[in-house]
Order: C-alpha cells, then sequence, then structure tokens
C-alpha cells in the first residue's frame, strides 16, 4: 500500500527501539529527495513527478466516486421469498358400484337382482296371457 497506518508504524518503531536502535520519523517530498541525488535525469524525474501526481488526483477522484455512488444507491432489495408449496389435491372420488367386498353390498344388490328378476318373470307372463 502506498501509505502506513499509525499503529502499524508504532509498532515498527517499538521493535526498532527494543533492538537498541536509534528512531526518528521525518515527513518529506519524495520528488524533493529524488532531485537531491546526484545523476538522477531531470527530465525523467519531471516525467515521473507529474505521472504521480496525476495518479494521486485519479485515485482521490475514485474514492469520491465511489463514495457518492454508495451514499446515493439502495441497499439491495431482499430475495422474493420462494413460492408457497401448492395445497394438497383432493382424494380422488371413489364411486363404488356392486361393492363385493362388503356383505351389506352384496345383499342389497342380490335382494335388487331378485326383485329386478321376478318383475321380469311377471311382465312376461303378463304380457304372454295378452297376446
Amino acid at each position: 500500500s502506498a501509505s502506513v497506518d499509525e499503529t502499524t508504524l508504532n509498532a515498527a518503531f517499538n521493535a526498532l527501539q527494543t533492538e537498541g536502535v536509534a528512531v526518528t520519523s521525518t515527513e518529506t517530498d519524495p520528488i524533493v529527495e529524488l532531485r537531491a541525488i546526484p545523476g538522477i535525469d531531470q527530465s525523467a524525474l519531471v516525467d515521473f513527478e507529474t505521472d504521480a501526481l496525476a495518479a494521486a488526483e485519479a485515485s482521490g477522484a475514485l474514492a469520491s466516486a465511489e463514495e457518492m455512488i454508495s451514499a446515493t444507491t439502495p441497499p439491495p432489495s431482499p430475495p422474493p421469498s420462494p413460492p408457497s408449496p401448492p395445497p394438497p389435491s383432493p382424494p380422488p372420488n371413489r364411486l363404488v358400484f356392486n361393492d363385493y367386498d362388503s356383505p351389506a353390498a352384496r345383499l342389497e344388490c342380490d335382494v335388487a337382482t331378485r326383485l329386478l328378476l321376478f318383475a321380469a318373470a311377471v311382465e312376461l307372463i303378463v304380457w304372454r296371457e295378452y297376446f
């Protein structure tokens, strides 16, 4: 990173002092320090300074844009809840005709069949007598 936070810097100073190193801190402009070194190409240093200033401005503009976007962008809405499961289907209609498993139904069927046969026989007898 381009900068060191104060906690890290203090920890480094303390570690050096523990080892017996005299520690001092100064803030200097790196471009000024580079100009003081003999043999540095001054035109390259000017290009470096221009590029460094442009990069610093772009970094600041990016940070400002990110802050503005985060301040004006609403938080994302929660995802929609999953659809509720469909209600259980009703049991199928069971129309049972002549349920031969039931003795009561079998008896009713037998009685109904006998009455029907009896009525048909009577009708046949009556029909034969008239014709």
